[in-house]
């Protein structure tokens, strides 16, 4: 049912286009590799009631830049996707399905979110997973101006995985299952 509320319907999802800051202008000193720090989602210990380890991506960030693959110079840093930006593919009304601590919980399957204020679980776990969108968004940006791209944040059941190069796009949509 959950799943049914994000996709919008034809007539809805008329309005294609629209302004968004998602698309910076990106020097081409930078790796096509999109990530940030906001990325990983701690709160208390609650996310270790989750399965996945919601702190791997800094993790894989702190390895590369240990290997000397990357530096904070050479990768680019995502930005959080609005409400205007989630609006091109879900709907108002599940958008604000999400301002309530138990669907939240519900679908990210840590009940105890259904006991905090939802201020608290926007801020916590569902800044994040936007800010994991707005770096998809980008890193299909630079995947068609570059070839590929990788976005980090991206390996999670919250969000999409996203595998990008520049003859095809391999989407496994999950983010909006949220």
């Amino acid at each position: 049912m959950l799943e049914n509320m994000s996709v919008k319907a034809d007539n809805e999802s008329k309005k294609r286009f629209h302004h968004t800051d998602l698309y910076a202008s990106i020097p081409p000193t930078c790796l096509p590799i999109v990530y940030h720090p906001d990325y990983n989602i701690t709160f208390m210990g609650l996310e270790k009631l989750h399965p996945f380890d919601s702190g791997k991506w800094g993790k894989v960030i702190h390895l590369l830049k240990e290997e000397q693959f990357i530096t904070d110079g050479n990768i680019v840093e995502a930005r959080e996707a609005t409400e205007e930006d989630l609006l091109v593919v879900h709907t108002k009304s599940y958008i604000n399905r999400l301002k309530w601590s138990f669907v939240v919980a519900t679908i990210t399957e840590i009940p105890p979110l259904l006991f905090l204020p939802n201020p608290l679980v926007q801020r916590k776990v569902l800044r994040p997973l936007r800010t994991q969108t707005g770096g998809t968004i980008m890193a299909g940006k630079l995947a068609v101006e570059r070839g590929w791209a990788i976005n980090v944040g991206e390996f999670s059941a919250e969000t999409w995985i996203l595998l990008i190069f520049s003859s095809h796009f391999v989407w496994f949509q999950i983010y909006n299952t949220i």
